[in-house]
């Protein structure tokens, strides 16, 4: 359902539908809306109770958290909900978060942050992979945090509580409407 708010005209034809008129009029569907704003909580950041990194506790990727499940997963699911929100036409997950921001969708600060965290996400998913490429191994999601430096694996628990923050709110949005 999600990935309908992602679709981007290949090739026009004479009867091609217009997506992006189709995306900025997507925040008048109220039951859309709901269903966006829950797909927006479902994944949630690997942090723990005392909010450090949980990582996998067995199999083969045992010590190791999935970037992508619980990094960049959630953010792209809050832009999608917040970008609609604000009847952003972008598909691109930053746009989206400065969208909702310039609507008052997301506080200015609470977008940034996301933004920031999913930027880090993504280059630390790409610099993984990179590096399992040139290794010969196959690409994979899931990060040591053990392998960070201090500095990243702190930035890293940082980003993982903005994202949280983000989605309790968005769960109160759901408790209270």
């Amino acid at each position: 359902m999600s990935l309908l708010l992602d679709g981007r005209v290949v090739a026009e034809h004479d009867r091609a539908p217009d997506v992006l008129g189709a995306l900025a009029e997507s925040r008048h569907h109220v039951g859309l809306m709901r269903l966006l704003r829950r797909l927006a909580v479902t994944y949630r950041p690997p942090t723990g109770f005392l909010r450090d990194i949980v990582v996998e506790h067995g199999g083969e990727h045992r010590g190791r958290f999935n970037v992508k499940r619980g990094g960049l997963l959630p953010i792209v699911d809050i832009a999608r909900y917040a970008g609609a929100a604000a009847g952003a036409t972008s598909t691109s997950t930053p746009d989206r978060l400065r969208a909702a921001a310039d609507a008052g969708v997301l506080k200015e600060r609470e977008a940034a942050s996301l933004q920031e965290a999913f930027e880090l996400f993504a280059e630390l998913r790409l610099e993984h992979q990179v590096g399992q490429l040139r290794a010969g191994e196959d690409p994979d999601d899931f990060l040591d945090p053990k392998a960070l430096n201090p500095l990243t694996r702190r930035y890293v628990r940082e980003a993982f509580r903005a994202v949280s923050a983000t989605q309790r709110a968005l769960t109160n949005q759901i408790v209270y409407r």
